[in-house]
């Protein structure tokens, strides 16, 4: 077919060489979380954290996982579809729910938050929208949640100040001013594209419908949707505060909002599978001033019982009926 064309048998890029390619991030990853888990394991006492994981308060393991499932599914799908309508593709609440709920776990499990393709392909068989359109929602949602994170970051190092180190303060800044340059900025986006333009027409077509979120919404969508995500963000941080109060550690609030948006960002990082490892590694050594290796170590453990294991039990119900019509298109 043309456009599809099979390498030949005896070409030194056969199919199993593609398919090699196509897995080594996955194996990266799973390397990753071996890798971090297994030094976490060799340098704090696992005897300890289960200790500490026994005397923790129920209550505050039962509030922490109540408030990341809010904030997993229901305010994330919510602001998801507030971003979709903006862009004139209408998603109810249940459905937009639903989504969120059936692609949850398949993009926790893929590299690089590659299941969010899942909605994209969802969209486009029953919702009849433009791929490349739905998935601007995407990364435009993605990215500002990364703005939230710095904004997070940029407020708690101005209000603990003796509690942060000061060389980290300019990279939330630097990071956070090129991502309000992306956002407001008509000349950063046409910057941004330059490459891709001369890479071949296609590759700037996908660009551009990529970033077709970040020209059209107007300023005040833009401004009312990061104030949403940053809300979301301090719930996430306060999801963090409950799991080391569980356990004991007392963290100021200025000092957490800083420390805890640092470890989302580390968290984020395409090195571990759904940020096993990483999650965990930030929260010890960030915070390791305010308690010993083992308190926090357990503290991370609950607190990814609440970010991950437990919505992804919650969610993975929905999974087959959604992939099932991933795999199909909408009867007419």
């Amino acid at each position: 077919m043309p456009g599809f064309a099979t390498p030949p048998p005896h070409s030194p890029i056969g199919p199993g060489k593609v398919e090699r390619r196509r897995l080594w991030p996955v194996a990266v990853q799973i390397l990753g979380t071996g890798v971090l888990v297994g030094l976490l394991v060799r340098f704090v006492p696992v005897d300890e954290v289960l200790a500490h994981l026994h005397r923790a308060s129920i209550g505050l393991v039962v509030a922490g996982v109540a408030l990341a499932m809010m904030t997993r599914f229901v305010f994330a799908a919510d602001r998801w579809r507030r971003i979709m309508r903006a862009m004139d593709m209408h998603l109810g609440v249940p459905g937009a729910l639903f989504v969120w709920l059936g692609s949850y776990a398949v993009r926790e499990v893929l590299p690089f938050k590659s299941g969010d393709l899942a909605k994209v392909l969802y969209l486009q068989l029953w919702g009849g929208h433009r791929a490349d359109r739905v998935a601007s929602t995407l990364v435009y949602d993605r990215a500002n949640n990364l703005l939230a994170i710095l904004l997070l970051m940029l407020l708690g190092s101005v209000a603990a100040r003796e509690q942060v180190p000061l060389a980290l303060i300019p990279v939330s800044l630097l990071a956070g001013l090129g991502m309000v340059l992306l956002l407001v900025s008509q000349r950063v986006r046409e910057l941004v594209l330059l490459p891709f333009g001369r890479v071949g027409g296609r590759a700037a077509r996908i660009a551009e419908g990529l970033l077709s979120t970040w020209q059209e919404l107007p300023a005040g969508k833009k401004a009312g949707l990061l104030l949403y995500a940053t809300c979301a963000q301090m719930l996430r941080v306060s999801v963090l505060w409950c799991m080391l109060r569980a356990v004991g550690v007392l963290v100021p609030i200025s000092a957490l909002f800083f420390l805890g948006a640092l470890s989302m960002l580390v968290t984020n990082a395409p090195v571990s599978v759904a940020g096993v490892g990483t999650r965990e590694g930030s929260v010890t050594l960030l915070f390791a001033s305010f308690g010993d290796r083992s308190s926090l170590l357990a503290a991370a453990v609950l607190y990814t019982l609440a970010e991950l294991i437990v919505p992804v039990a919650a969610s993975l119900p929905f999974a087959p009926i959604f992939l099932g019509r991933c795999a199909r298109r909408k009867p007419t």
